[in-house]
């Protein structure tokens, strides 16, 4: 019976408890405990950690009471709060992570939207656009040239505005080189 109340004592901490030891020099228990890699502890007024080995995927540390009094009950529940306070700090990575991944989602679909906007518009900057920058229909192409028919007098071509009318009795008005007009 009494066997089955320490190990239900140790349960919470089955996977990290690498050995119990008694100190008989200083008449307490120590424990050795594996951690993960990059996990933090640190010992405090009454509980002292110790790395023993460590290693790229794990460290070994030895706790063990710094006072009288300390009991196997309270190194466990100190390992407890070492597990407690990893797994808080796991999650809130992960939250931070997850957090981070949406948003780096959210700015990807942005990034997307913008570049395809922009190459759109690179695309139809200089087609005929309305006055909302939509694109309207090309007009429609001009009529093709008619044939001249034999003894058809083909079209003058359209006057141009240059000079005066034929006919006009206007004279233009000269500037004599004393500035005096003629």
């Amino acid at each position: 019976m009494e066997k089955m109340q320490v190990e239900e004592g140790l349960k919470p901490i089955e996977g990290y408890m690498l050995s119990l030891k008694r100190d008989t020099m200083n008449g307490w228990y120590e424990m050795e405990i594996g951690l993960p890699a990059g996990w933090i502890f640190r010992g405090n007024d009454f509980i002292e950690c110790e790395v023993i080995k460590e290693i790229k995927t794990a460290t070994l540390i030895k706790i063990y009471p710094k006072v009288d009094g300390i009991v196997v009950d309270d190194l466990i529940s100190f390992v407890e709060l070492i597990l407690a306070t990893n797994s808080k700090i796991a999650e809130k990575e992960k939250e931070f992570t997850d957090s981070l991944e949406e948003s780096k989602e959210q700015l990807n679909a942005v990034a997307v939207r913008f570049y395809t906007e922009l190459d759109d518009l690179k695309k139809k900057s200089f087609s005929n656009f309305d006055t909302e920058n939509e694109v309207v229909p090309p007009p429609p192409p001009p009529p093709e040239p008619r044939l001249i028919k034999e003894g058809e007098k083909p079209p003058s071509p359209p006057k141009r505005g240059r000079g005066r009318p034929a006919g006009s009795k206007n004279k233009p008005k000269v500037k004599s080189v004393s500035g005096a007009t003629k």
